[in-house]
């Protein structure tokens, strides 16, 4: 697609303007990231693979935050002020926080400052332009998060005769069937232990040498389980926790209680934690809390899944469509490619297709390919260069060319 060139080569431009930038007015100064979640670690690997020495990490305040993370430190801004003089600040959280960032910077006094580049979760993001299948074994999850559209998803997919659950054989059938450089991430519409296979399909992706990601509320697990998964390099996990709303449905048993502090205890060979971030569908629940304490940041930054959700509380689009002649584009998935794979073997676009809109093809019986190349996705990338038809319109990872 010309407009996902166009991208591309513009995320080049911006991101040699930034290394100048921050080398110009990082020159006499140490650096800091302000936000040391997501956006904020891979600011600052991104800055030190180009040799720019970053000091730390700054944050609104040290509540559900790690006091280290790959070695720096994380110091809540008020820690940092006698020294503003001396410091640079970049701006490392996602768009919808940038302006309250960039706020308490100028409230707190400081100027030294830079915004995050205007494509930075395209600059940031190591698999925007490589293909990931998430993986849905279920129809049906018993967390039931107050916020996630399950029952639209259960609607549509049961109002044709389609199997409840993948089997092990089928998930095997249909992974060697994906590109050996496709991305596999266990999330989609359903916690992914709770499928009879489950386990064995994480097992399986990681066997076969794909990079592989989890996403997990533990529901399903035990420490048993756990323990044969937990040597597997994923290349993020995020926890979903309990909530002190009950709006996850996650029972907080001793027994999960005790799973929890063994996961959130456990390290990677290199030392950094298991566990990448933990989100929430409201504060966590403070038992929860307790047992993560610094290890790792809980943010709950709750979407509308494309309008697929009614809720004051939620975020929403912002961007203005059928107003932009140039096209629109994705900036989680550069060529649509950011698919979900359903229990009969569809493959939806998206993870937040629960309404089953778009239908891309079913890998049992065509190849990826085919139904990469189908006519679905045909009409969806011909109405991302139009207007907006798709789901896409409605969805906060639109975005203009």
């Amino acid at each position: 697609m010309n407009e996902t060139l166009g991208i591309l080569e513009r995320v080049a431009r911006e991101r040699e303007e930034y290394l100048a930038a921050v080398r110009t007015q990082g020159a006499r100064r140490q650096i800091y990231v302000y936000g040391a979640g997501m956006y904020g670690r891979q600011l600052a690997a991104f800055l030190q693979r180009y040799g720019i020495a970053v000091a730390g990490y700054a944050v609104t305040q040290a509540a559900y935050n790690q006091e280290h993370v790959g070695g720096l430190e994380v110091r809540p801004l008020a820690d940092l002020l006698p020294a503003k003089d001396r410091l640079l600040f970049l701006v490392g959280v996602k768009e919808s926080l940038q302006p309250a960032v960039e706020r308490a910077l100028r409230e707190a006094g400081i100027s030294a400052y830079l915004r995050a580049p205007a494509h930075i979760a395209e600059l940031l993001d190591a698999y925007i332009d490589r293909p990931v299948m998430e993986i849905t074994p279920k129809a049906g999850c018993s967390v039931h998060c107050r916020y996630c559209p399950q029952d639209l998803f259960l609607q549509r997919y049961f109002a044709e005769d389609r199997q409840a659950e993948m089997t092990f054989d089928e998930f095997r059938m249909y992974l060697d069937k994906m590109p050996k450089d496709i991305v596999v991430d266990f999330s989609g519409f359903v916690e992914p232990f709770l499928a009879k296979d489950g386990l064995r399909m994480v097992q399986y992706a990681h066997e076969s040498g794909h990079d592989v990601r989890l996403f997990t509320t533990l529901v399903g697990l035990d420490l048993a389980a756990f323990k044969k998964i937990e040597d597997i390099p994923f290349k993020l996990v995020v926890l979903h926790l309990p909530d002190v709303h009950h709006y996850a449905n996650i029972p907080v048993t001793d027994a999960y209680l005790e799973l929890l502090l063994y996961v959130v205890a456990r390290n990677r060979p290199d030392g950094e934690p298991f566990v990448t971030m933990a989100n929430c569908q409201a504060a966590p629940d403070p038992r929860v809390a307790d047992i993560i304490g610094h290890r790792f940041l809980i943010s709950w930054d709750l979407i509308d899944r494309a309008g697929n959700l009614e809720s004051e509380n939620l975020r929403k689009k912002e961007l203005s469509i059928n107003e932009n002649r140039g096209g629109y584009y994705c900036n989680r998935a550069l060529r649509m490619n950011h698919n979900v794979l359903l229990p009969n073997g569809d493959v939806v676009l998206c993870c937040m297709d629960f309404g089953m809109q778009h239908v891309l093809g079913n890998l049992k019986r065509q190849s990826y390919e085919e139904i990469m190349q189908g006519r679905e996705m045909r009409k969806i990338k011909q109405e991302l260069l139009e207007a907006v038809h798709v789901i896409c319109g409605k969805c906060t990872s639109l975005r203009e060319v």
